[in-house]
């Protein structure tokens, strides 16, 4: 830090004359910081370093083994597998090392690489590899190439996997074996008979709606060149196509009889099928019981209605009759005096008060309601009661002072 002198004010020329002049120096370095990174960086260099002699060392013992491998005079120049060095995993190969092993044999076994008189086999056999390379890490063509692969179609026999033990060493290998043409994977397994309802149930869910891949196009019969006219080609395609479709149609109905026959043979869906059975019967009976036990709710719901309502009807009637006495009662007394009346006002000059008093007490209703009409006929001022009319009245009468 520069000190500046409190007072008169300094001129920038003096405060520069009083600074040093830098200097360069050289130093070493040196330091515990310094020298654990530099132990650190080599220590990290001669294990990269290490780590790469030995993936080198890898590389090349593979490299040899597949360049021993592929230089059997023998060596099959229509398997495209055995080509890629990838015979074991043929079908199951994926591009990955499809790839990785292209890049060692693009080297390792160019014809260049051959010697004068073997480079004729070099030549055949790299342009085979070629072709083999560019089948397999196309998708068509390898889905073509792999359909025209030898396949066991064979299904076993209705007398085989009958028993438990025996099902699983029949089927499995067969399923595992149709399950390379899936095109859905994982592809699930046949499983044992500690397997669950549901693995079994989504294993055979899966065979029933099973998409193959395999392609027939291999085995067409009508083949065209360059010299066959359009018309020609198309008319090979169609057949062609149709043949497809119908070996297509088959390889389904093979699968589908496999499945079937697996079914039919499963002691695990046998027990499944027989579980669902008496599930279903017990929601029929539970469905049962509950119908009865609301029916038994509904008809004793219905019986204390249909009694109330006939207890309700038999108090209407009850008091209905009860009205019509009452109201018959006050008519009776109602027409007594009116037939009273007539009789002291000498009604039809027919009629003794005394007498009618006797025969309307032991009348009944009816009697006097018809007696009351009878006497009760009117014509108007002038036509008084004819004498048949007064006859009537006074028969009548006559009649019910007899019963009185």
């Amino acid at each position: 830090m520069l000190l500046l002198p409190v007072g008169a004010p300094v001129k920038e020329s003096e405060c520069v004359k009083k600074v040093a002049a830098p200097v360069v120096s050289d130093f070493s370095p040196c330091g515990r910081a310094f020298h654990l990174r530099q132990f650190k960086s080599a220590a990290e260099a001669a294990a990269k370093s290490e780590a790469s002699g030995a993936e080198s060392a890898v590389a090349d013992a593979a490299r040899e083994a597949l360049r021993t491998k592929l230089d059997v005079k023998g060596l099959n120049l229509e398997d495209y597998y055995a080509l890629m060095g990838l015979e074991k995993e043929s079908w199951r190969s994926t591009e990955e090392q499809i790839v990785n092993n292209w890049k060692i044999i693009s080297f390792v076994c160019h014809p260049d690489k051959s010697t004068p008189e073997g480079r004729p086999y070099g030549e055949k056999r790299f342009k085979a590899m070629q072709l083999a390379y560019s089948t397999l890490t196309d998708k068509q063509k390898r889905i073509g190439y792999d359909s025209a692969l030898p396949f066991d179609e064979s299904l076993p026999k209705s007398s085989q996997g009958k028993t438990e033990a025996d099902f699983y060493k029949v089927y499995g290998p067969v399923f595992e074996r149709n399950s390379r043409f899936s095109t859905v994977k994982p592809v699930p397994v046949l499983g044992d008979k500690d397997s669950s309802n549901d693995e079994v149930n989504n294993f055979y869910d899966f065979w029933f709606s099973f998409k193959s891949w395999r392609d027939f196009t291999y085995l067409d019969e009508h083949k065209s060149d360059d010299s066959t006219d359009r018309y020609t080609k198309r008319e090979n395609e169609r057949k062609n196509k149709k043949l497809r479709e119908g070996k297509k149609k088959e390889e389904m109905a093979r699968v589908r009889k496999l499945v079937e026959d697996a079914m039919g043979k499963d002691a695990r869906m046998v027990r499944i099928k027989a579980e669902a059975q008496a599930e279903a019967k017990a929601r029929k009976q539970a469905k049962k019981d509950r119908f009865k036990k609301n029916n038994k709710v509904d008809e004793a719901k219905l019986a204390a209605e249909a009694k109330a309502k006939e207890e309700a009807e038999a108090a209407a009637a009850k008091k209905a009759a009860e009205d019509t006495i009452k109201k018959k009662g006050q008519n009776t007394n109602k027409m007594v005096k009116k037939v009273t009346k007539m009789c002291k006002n000498g009604r039809a000059g027919v009629f003794d008060d005394v007498e009618a008093k006797k025969a309307l007490s032991a009348a009944s209703y009816d009697e006097l309601e018809k007696l009351v009409a009878l006497m009760s006929i009117y014509h108007g001022p002038d036509e008084p009661m004819t004498d048949a009319e007064k006859k009537e009245a006074k028969d009548y009468f006559n009649t019910l002072l007899a019963k009185a």
